[in-house]
């Protein structure tokens, strides 16, 4: 037994002296391999730069630099400058902020002497760090993903002139990336203003980048180089950088390249992110761009402007056609921005935080507010409207409404105080002017003291923020603290649906145009003071019943409202504040004082008291926040004639001229309009209900999950100087982030 033991001891020490022999071999090997190959490309240099920031740059004899120890370049002729020059463009700069970077570090520390090039010094430690010798410098191999990726465009504002169409493109599991694509043509060149950052990166093996993309070849197996220019008649491709890219860096010649050797199929502007730990959980902290989403835009995303390429015309534009994409749009995104207003051309915006809560929980949301379909109906305008289970839709996960049954559609007549308010609300699409604007025409029925009054409010709207364009939408919204609780339409669990065949945040057709044809869409909400639940309806008569706040929402509302506002309301950061004021309109975006064809305006104004008669408001008046900006009227146009309630304007910029108009004619030439864009594409199956798909990218322009659907907290104003004439009601304000201002026709009930 002792004899084994003795035998099974010396075995295991030959083992481990064995294995730490062949380590020690394994690393002298690794040691070789490594000063061979830090020989390779460390050439001789004729002078060394150390540079402050801890690198050193050779200068290294041109004709003896790392390219030519490629067998395709042996016989390569060096050429020093491209056979031709790129045309010239004179850019408009005026208002831009950023200053071009064409200064690197090294360059404060000293020059290479002339016939020499500046080549970064590989260390030893660089090798080090490298998953093998063979692969050092070179990106991890792309890894495609079991699926082909399909991205969505997401454009706040585009002008028509840009295609912003689905693209399928190859997605590789191991990289993430959010670019601006342009395909379809053979191109020479590329080329845009990059805005540099330093972001995050969270893992050893990640890396994170800003640049251009040319591509050639079959997916999955393309050529690319990434910034460049080719020289047509030489066939090589130029780097080229710098505030008029008039510095030359050097060339890929045309002996690396199969496709490339003639031109690129496709070009790309944008970042990406490498990393093991994208498109799965726990994902990468790793940042693209300045780490900020591309929606928050200048303020402080990364960007690319002055987008240009060169096809066979030879002439210096922006692309015919564009798209942008996202791997991954709730941890890195991308937008084309442009500005609507101004004759400037788009700037791409791009980025991400990486691992945050939308990178997340996003699914998540989108798993709550998507209920499962019976039936999806694709709209023309591009919404999906989900036919969902009456009893199954959002509303039920609110825990007050848990043994909450749905009812009949009932007509109110009694109750005291303000039970309902109806009006027939002229329809437009006012412009909007920055991404967090939003601009509406509609009824508030109100109770409770001050600022934290409960509310029901439907009417249309245009919130590019929320819904993704600048379309005209049905809305509804409640609240019962207005600072913390409530929604819009149905994106969190509240308004409880029952009408098969109209959908709230879908968008309305046909609209009002200025001169011409005019559509209004009756609205009225009513309450049941059987159940204490708000019915909503809208048509003609205001008989089609949409749905209804349930009485579980309310405290105050649960009996009546106090105040009863018809109107118009515009959200910005920039209003009642010194210039610039936003820009996005109210109404029709011309003043109240227009009048018919022109101002936005409500007519048949009524409301429902004790007395249990649909009537006109015994006693009104009207207010606006800002009159010089956006105005309210209630024009009485004759004798014994009921009035009509005008109001809007252009926000920045209102010019105070205007021609009263003819009220000869009476206003006969006004049109219903109840037809919702994704009814000409279907209709939903009896015991369900029509409600708009939340996409990824509508919760990701969001402020906050929590906050999706919402409007922005309100702050009284210090001092509202209302006119003497108006009613007098509380003005929100905050002078450094959310500001709200109505023209409305205020109905206050005297008790």
């Amino acid at each position: 037994m002792e004899k084994r033991v003795s035998m099974v001891l010396l075995l295991m020490a030959v083992f481990v002296l064995s294995d730490v022999a062949d380590a020690k071999a394994k690393a002298r090997g690794t040691l070789s391999g490594i000063d061979k190959k830090l020989k390779l490309l460390n050439k001789p240099a004729v002078k060394s730069i150390k540079s402050e920031d801890g690198d050193i740059i050779n200068c290294v004899d041109i004709h003896k630099q790392p390219a030519f120890d490629n067998p395709a370049l042996r016989n390569h002729k060096i050429q020093m400058r491209p056979s031709f020059d790129l045309p010239t463009e004179k850019l408009d700069t005026r208002n831009e902020s950023s200053q071009p970077v064409i200064q690197q570090t090294w360059q404060k520390s000293g020059s290479c002497p002339e016939g020499t090039v500046p080549i970064h010094r590989i260390r030893k430690q660089d090798l080090l760090r490298a998953a093998s010798l063979e692969h050092f410098g070179t990106k991890p191999a792309n890894i495609p993903s079991a699926a082909s990726n399909k991205t969505d465009p997401i454009n706040i504002i585009s002008p028509p002139s840009i295609n912003n169409t689905k693209l399928n493109f190859l997605s590789p599991i191991n990289r993430s990336s959010a670019i601006l694509i342009t395909v379809g043509y053979n191109y020479f060149g590329a080329r845009g203003d990059i805005n540099i950052w330093n972001p995050t990166v969270d893992l050893p093996d990640d890396y994170t980048t800003g640049q251009i993309w040319l591509k050639a070849g079959p997916v999955g197996n393309f050529e690319s180089i990434e910034a460049g220019w080719m020289d047509t008649k030489k066939r090589n491709w130029w780097l080229k950088y710098g505030q008029n890219y008039d510095v030359v860096v050097g060339y890929w010649p045309k002996e690396l390249f199969g496709y490339m050797s003639h031109s690129a199929k496709r070009v790309e502007w944008g970042g990406e992110v490498y990393s093991t730990n994208v498109k799965k959980k726990p994902h990468t902290k790793t940042q693209m761009g300045s780490g900020s989403d591309a929606l928050t835009l200048e303020t402080s995303a990364a960007y690319i402007k002055h987008v240009r390429i060169m096809d066979y015309s030879r002439q210096l534009k922006y692309p015919d056609w564009v798209l942008v994409g996202s791997d991954e749009e709730n941890c890195y995104n991308a937008v084309n921005y442009f500005h609507r207003g101004h004759m400037h051309e788009p700037v791409f915006f791009f980025g991400g935080p990486g691992k945050g809560p939308r990178c997340l929980f996003i699914d998540k949301k989108l798993k709550i507010l998507n209920k499962p379909a019976v039936k999806p109906i694709k709209s023309e305008d591009g919404d999906i409207i989900d036919c969902v289970d009456i009893n199954k839709q959002p509303a039920s996960d609110h825990p007050a409404l848990r043994n909450h049954k749905i009812q009949s559609a009932i007509l109110v007549t009694v109750g005291y105080n303000y039970i309902g308010a109806q009006g027939d609300i002229n329809v437009w699409n006012p412009t909007v002017d920055l991404p967090d604007d939003y601009t509406t025409g509609q009824i508030w029925l109100k109770a409770g003291p001050g600022d934290n009054f409960e509310s029901v409010e439907a009417g249309w709207v245009v919130n590019p923020k929320l819904y993704g364009d600048h379309a005209t939408r049905l809305f509804a919204y409640w609240t019962n603290a207005y600072k913390t609780t409530g929604c819009f339409d149905i994106t969190c669990a509240g308004f409880v649906q029952t009408n098969p065949k109209l959908a709230l945040g879908v968008g309305l057709d046909p609209l009002s145009s200025s001169g011409g044809p005019q559509y209004y869409i009756p609205i009225g909400m009513y309450l049941d003071p059987n159940t204490g639940n708000w019915w909503l309806k809208v048509g003609p008569k205001y008989e089609v019943v949409v749905g209804y706040w349930p009485k579980e929402l309310f405290g105050y509302l649960s009996h009546s409202a106090t105040m009863v506002e018809w109107g118009g309301e515009v959200y910005s950061t920039n209003v009642k504040k010194g210039p610039p004021h936003t820009k996005t309109q109210m109404g029709s975006g011309s003043i109240a004082q227009t009048l018919e064809g022109s101002a936005a305006s409500i007519e048949h104004v009524r409301i429902i008291d004790y007395s249990l008669q649909v009537k006109y408001p015994e006693w009104v008046g009207t207010g606006s926040d800002e009159q010089y900006c956006y105005s309210a009227l209630n024009y009485v146009p004759g004798y014994m004639v009921e009035p009509v309630f005008y109001f809007g304007g252009p926000g920045q910029g209102l010019v105070l001229i205007y021609q009263q108009r003819n009220w000869s004619q009476e206003m006969s030439h006004l049109q219903p309009m109840i037809l919702q864009t994704w009814q000409k594409s279907g209709s939903c199956p009896k015991g369900t209900v029509p409600i708009r798909r939340i996409r990824r990218q509508d919760s990701f322009r969001a402020t906050s999950l929590e906050q999706f659907g919402r409007k922005p907290p309100k702050t009284p104003y210090a001092s509202n100087k209302a006119d003497p004439k108006s009613s007098l009601f509380a003005t929100p304000f905050n002078s450094t982030k959310h500001q709200v201002k109505s023209a409305a026709n205020d109905v206050a009930n005297t008790l």
